[in-house]
């Protein structure tokens, strides 16, 4: 059997130092490791984060008594059996205070919360005042309102300033007689044979500015080709009723 110093030498038995000794103390210390983690999980899930922290930090041995004084249930190991407390026992009074001190500031913060949450669905729940101002519109005075609305009616139409119409079927040549006059007399000179084709270009670009947007423009060019005219006539420049464009022989040109 082991001895101890008490007896003058130390000695161990040939079990404690034999190989299967200590692979039955490598399993104990395992299996108790693993139900400290199985105790700091189930903690850590109460949101008991500083005291699984602390019991993370003890020995596995403080577990029975821990547990039985936090009325945690030992269901919780599962398959894993219940580290042994030791000869001495455990000393998990810290353990415990720390335990029941983080569930009392659980429990206020809960409370805190849920009195917060009651007061706002009371008070979304509660009707909001009207003003009187609002309730009541001022009265209209009626002889106010249709005065203000025929000024209005009278202010629009003096802003719509009506656009003149067109006068119907007036020509350009109205405003113009004198110029008109003056190509009846050089039209033949212009477009004479041996006349400058750039002349005649010129007095074509006069013609047709002369007539442009006039209503009677075809109108005047067939007048002009039936009378052999000689002159301006619809943005045309006619010599004895034909077109012209550049210096044509008179022999060319008569009707």
């Amino acid at each position: 059997m082991c001895r101890s110093l008490k007896n003058g030498q130390r000695r161990r038995c040939p079990s404690c130092t034999s190989y299967p000794a200590a692979a039955r103390a490598n399993g104990n210390r395992r299996q108790g490791r693993l139900a400290r983690r199985k105790v700091v999980d189930h903690l850590e899930s109460l949101g008991l984060v500083e005291t699984a922290a602390a019991v993370l930090a003890a020995p596995p041995s403080v577990l029975a008594t821990f547990m039985a004084a936090t009325d945690i249930d030992p269901a919780i190991l599962g398959e894993v059996p219940m580290p042994g407390a030791g000869p001495n026992g455990a000393d998990v009074t810290a353990l415990v205070e720390r335990a029941t001190s983080e569930r009392a500031q659980q429990k206020r913060r809960v409370v805190v919360s849920v009195a917060a949450a009651t007061a706002s669905v009371s008070a979304a729940s509660q009707p909001r005042p009207v003003a009187a101002a609002a309730a009541t519109a001022p009265p209209v005075h009626a002889g106010a309102a249709a005065r203000l609305a025929a000024a209005l009616a009278a202010r629009g139409r003096a802003g719509r300033a009506a656009a003149p119409a067109p006068a119907a079927n007036v020509p350009n040549c109205k405003k113009n007689i004198s110029v008109v006059m003056a190509w009846e007399d050089r039209a033949e000179d212009v477009f004479a044979a041996g006349a400058s084709k750039a002349q005649c270009r010129i007095a074509c670009a006069e013609a047709e500015m002369l007539c442009k947007g006039c209503p009677l423009m075809e109108t005047c060019a067939q007048e002009a080709k039936t009378t052999h005219y000689t002159g301006v006539a619809g943005g045309r420049i006619f010599v004895n009723g034909r077109h012209r464009l550049t210096p044509s022989a008179p022999a060319r040109i008569v009707a």
